[in-house]
C-alpha cells in the first residue's frame, strides 16, 4: 500500500499500470477536443494565408506548326533567315503588351521573360532513344559507333519538322492572370509575329509580278514612233495576261468577285484579249498600211534590235531546255540502274535492302521516296516552263521579222489625218488599259486578302491551349503537415495534463503541510 499526501491510500501491484494515466487524460477529454480543434483551424487559417501569399507557378502552352515554304529549313519563301526567338522577340511582345494591357498584372521586363518556344517533334525523340540504348553497348567497336552516329545524324535530318509550342511560365502571387486572357495573349503573340513576319520578312507571298499604271509612261509613249508605242502597248497587255494567268492558279481567284458587277478574272482577261485583237492589232495594222513614221530610218533600226534580242533569248531558251532534258534522263538512268543481284537472287533485278520495321525506318524510306518524286515532278515542270518560253520566242521572232520586213517595204512618211487618228485611238486604247490594270491590281489584293491571313498561311495550331498551376506547397504536402501538427499538439496536452495532474495531487499538498509547520 502507498499513501498519498493526502492522507489517502492507495493500494499498487508489482506491474506497471497506465490505467490512472489514462483516467486522468479521459476526464480531460472535452479541453483536448476543443484545443485540437482549435489547433486544426489555426493551421487551415495559416496555410490559407501561405497558399496567398508564396508564389504559386503558372504555366500555359499551346503547340502549332509553321506552314510557310522553307519552314524545315529555317527560312523565310525570299531565303531570309528564320529563328523560333523572332516569336517572342521585342517588338512582337510589346505589341502583345499594349495590345491586352498586360501592365496590369506585370511589368514588361517580367512578361518578356515569362514567355518562350520551344521546337517538338516526336518522331526525334524516340530516333534519340533508339540510339541512345544502341550507342550504350560497350561492345561497340568504334567502327561501328562512327557507322551509327552517322546513320542517327542522317535520319535526324530526315526528320526535321516545323513544330514549336509557346509557352508561358510566371510565378503569381494573389494578382493572376485569368486564364481567358492568358489564352488570349499566347494566341496575339502568334498573330502579331505571323503579321510581322509577312510585312518584314516575306513568310507570305505570292510570287506573281503585278504591273502597276506607273509601268506606261504617256510622255514616253508620246516621244516615241507610232509603231513604236503601239508595240509597248502590246507587250504590257501580254504581261498583265500572264499575270492574270498567274493569279488564276492562285486557289479561290477563280471565285473572287469585284465590285458591284461583280467582275471576276474572267471578264478582265477577256477584256485585255479583245482589247489586244481588236483595238492593239488594227491599230498596228493601220500604221503599217499607211506607212507612218516620225523617222523612217529608225523604223529598221528598231525592229533589227527587237529581233537580234528576241533570237539571242530563244537561243538561251533553247539550251537550258536541252540542259535540262538532258539532266532528267540522265537522272532517270541512274535511277533504274540494276545492282549487283544478293547472293541467291539470280534474276539480276535490284534488291531491296533489308531494314529493321521500327517506325523510324519507315518514315525515312517514305521521307526519301517522297523527296525523289518531288525533285523529278520540279525538273519536268522546269521542262516545261522552258519550252513554253521558247515557244513564246520563237513567235515575237516571227512577229519582228514580218513587221520588219512589211515597214522595209512601204513608203514610211507623214500623214496628218492618219496621225490623228492613230493619237485618238492609242488614247482610247490606253484609257482602257490602264482601267484593266486597276481591276487586276484590286482583284489581287482581294484573293490575297481572303487567303493570305498569316495566321493561316505561316502557322497552324496543332494542340489547343493548356494551363495548370503548381503550388509550392502541394494538398498532399499541407494534409501531411496537418496530421503531423495535430499528433504534436495532442501529444504535448497529453504530457501537461499529466504533468498539472502530477502537481495538483502531489506536489501542491506537499506545499501545503510545509507551509503548515
Amino acid at each position: 500500500m502507498n499513501s498519498r499526501p493526502d492522507g489517502v491510500v492507495e493500494e499498487t501491484d508489482d506491474g506497471l499500470s497506465l490505467q490512472p494515466l489514462l483516467r486522468t487524460l479521459w476526464a480531460y477529454r472535452r479541453v483536448m477536443l476543443l484545443s485540437l480543434v482549435g489547433v486544426a483551424v489555426a493551421y487551415i487559417a495559416l496555410m490559407v494565408a501561405v497558399f496567398a501569399l508564396v508564389p504559386t507557378e503558372r504555366f500555359a502552352s499551346i503547340e502549332f506548326r509553321l506552314t510557310f515554304e522553307g519552314a524545315a529549313d529555317d527560312k523565310y519563301p525570299n531565303g531570309t533567315k528564320f529563328s523560333s526567338a523572332e516569336i517572342v522577340a521585342g517588338p512582337v511582345l510589346a505589341e502583345v503588351f499594349r495590345k491586352n494591357e498586360i501592365q496590369r498584372f506585370m511589368p514588361f521586363a517580367v512578361f518578356k521573360d515569362s514567355l518562350f518556344v520551344l521546337q517538338q517533334n516526336p518522331a526525334i525523340e524516340l530516333l534519340s532513344y533508339e540510339y541512345q540504348t544502341k550507342l550504350a553497348d560497350i561492345k561497340l567497336s568504334s567502327v561501328d559507333r562512327s557507322r551509327l552516329e552517322e546513320e542517327f545524324r542522317r535520319k535526324r535530318d530526315s526528320l526535321k519538322a516545323a513544330q514549336y509550342s509557346l509557352n508561358f511560365r510566371r510565378k503569381e502571387r494573389v494578382l493572376a492572370m485569368p486564364a481567358e486572357l492568358l489564352n488570349k495573349v499566347l494566341q496575339d503573340t502568334l498573330a502579331t509575329w505571323a503579321e510581322q513576319a509577312a510585312q518584314r520578312k516575306g513568310a507570305v507571298r505570292y510570287d506573281v509580278d503585278i504591273l502597276s499604271k506607273s509601268a506606261i509612261r504617256t510622255d514616253f509613249l508620246a516621244a516615241e514612233d507610232y509603231v513604236v508605242a503601239a508595240d509597248m502597248l502590246r507587250t504590257t497587255i501580254e504581261r498583265i495576261l500572264k499575270s492574270v494567268d498567274r493569279i488564276a492558279a492562285i486557289p479561290g481567284a477563280a471565285a473572287a468577285r469585284l465590285g458591284e458587277h461583280q467582275m471576276t478574272l474572267a471578264d478582265i482577261r477577256a477584256g485585255l484579249e479583245d482589247l489586244l485583237r481588236f483595238k492593239v492589232e488594227p491599230l498596228i495594222g493601220f500604221i503599217r498600211s499607211n506607212g507612218l513614221s516620225l523617222n523612217a530610218s529608225r523604223m529598221d533600226l528598231y525592229f533589227e534590235g527587237r529581233l537580234f534580242q528576241v533570237r539571242l533569248d530563244r537561243t538561251e531558251a533553247d539550251g537550258r531546255l536541252k540542259s535540262k532534258q538532258a539532266a532528267l534522263r540522265a537522272y532517270l538512268q541512274q535511277a533504274e540502274t540494276p545492282v549487283p543481284a544478293a547472293a541467291g537472287d539470280s534474276r539480276g533485278f535490284p534488291v531491296t535492302p533489308q531494314v529493321s520495321e521500327s517506325f523510324i525506318d519507315k518514315l525515312v524510306s517514305m521521307s526519301t521516296q517522297s523527296t525523289d518524286i518531288d525533285y523529278r515532278q520540279k525538273l519536268t515542270d522546269s521542262i516545261i516552263q522552258e519550252g513554253d518560253a521558247l515557244a513564246e520566242l520563237s513567235k515575237q521572232a516571227d512577229y519582228y521579222e514580218a513587221m520588219r520586213q512589211a515597214f522595209a517595204n512601204s513608203r514610211a512618211g507623214r500623214n496628218a489625218v492618219a496621225e490623228a487618228e492613230v493619237t485618238r485611238r492609242m488614247t482610247a486604247v490606253l484609257d482602257s488599259l490602264n482601267a484593266s490594270m486597276d481591276q487586276v491590281q484590286e482583284l489581287y489584293k482581294l484573293v490575297a486578302e481572303q487567303n493570305l491571313n498569316p495566321g493561316n498561311v505561316i502557322y497552324t495550331v496543332t494542340n489547343p491551349f493548356v494551363t495548370r498551376k503548381v503550388s509550392s506547397l502541394s494538398v498532399r504536402t499541407v494534409a501531411l503537415y496537418l496530421i503531423l501538427t495535430v499528433f504534436a499538439a495532442a501529444l504535448a496536452m497529453a504530457i501537461g495534463i499529466l504533468m498539472l495532474d502530477y502537481f495538483r495531487h502531489w506536489i501542491a499538498p506537499v506545499r501545503e503541510r510545509i507551509k503548515n509547520i
